[in-house]
């Protein structure tokens, strides 16, 4: 498995292969802040463990980018830590999330091994919310927290540190966006907001870090899908895509 990969001072994502998802941590003078707590349980107790090797300090705030099933149902693993998140993450989790659950269960595109996981997820949203922008002093380091529209959801946020953005999935690199639940239209124009403030590295929801060309890129290439040109968006998503319009 990969290791912690340093990305900025003492800022670190790990990509683990379920999913191909990224995970951050950043390391503070006197605790860690956390992004995204992976899909369930099990797999929140192999982050908390990973976690430990990277650094003895506690976690003391789990920030969530947005509010899918794959970087929230291992909220109830860090009860020790502060959750912070956008409005409508905190109400997509409590109004969709239960039945979920239940669907996740019972899904055939989901390893059979694995859907036993869910039966310990408790639904545990964020309790420090904001709308716009917000910023956090952890440890003595500033992280600047923003929503800027509508996109694959209706809340996702970005985190800077420094000069690096934990995107959630609002980027994405290791396969084309998710259009489920997403808002297209919008999706590329926050995007375009988005690829104003890059002055460094990317780190998104899935997939390698990338830059503010990838984002750029990214904005044209949904934009082009929307506009039936050519887009390396085809097939289901490229259908899943077009309902959503």
């Amino acid at each position: 498995m990969q290791p912690w990969d340093e990305i900025g001072d003492r800022i670190f994502r790990r990509r683990y292969p379920e999913l191909d998802q990224n995970i951050g941590a950043i390391v503070t003078d006197d605790g860690l802040v956390v992004i995204d707590s992976r899909s369930h349980p099990h797999h929140a107790r192999i982050l908390r463990g990973d976690l430990t090797r990277l650094s003895p300090l506690p976690v003391r705030w789990l920030i969530n980018t947005h509010e899918h099933w794959d970087h929230t149902f291992g909220n109830q693993l860090f009860p020790e830590a502060v959750i912070v998140g956008h409005t409508n993450c905190r109400r997509g989790l409590l109004s969709a999330g239960p039945e979920l659950v239940a669907e996740l269960k019972q899904a055939d595109w989901f390893p059979a091994e694995e859907r036993h996981h869910f039966d310990e997820v408790e639904i545990v949203p964020p309790t420090l919310v904001f709308d716009g922008e917000t910023r956090l002093w952890a440890g003595g380091r500033e992280f600047r927290l923003s929503y800027h529209g509508r996109g694959h959801t209706d809340g996702d946020i970005v985190i800077f540190i420094d000069d690096v953005m934990f995107a959630g999935d609002l980027v994405e690199e290791g396969g084309p966006p998710n259009f489920g639940d997403s808002y297209p239209r919008e999706w590329v124009d926050t995007l375009r907001v988005m690829a104003d403030l890059v002055t460094g590295p990317v780190v998104p929801g899935h997939g390698d870090v990338v830059d503010r060309a990838h984002v750029v890129w990214q904005a044209y290439d949904i934009g082009a899908a929307i506009a039936g040109e050519p887009s390396s968006i085809t097939g289901p998503h490229l259908d899943t895509l077009r309902s959503r319009l």
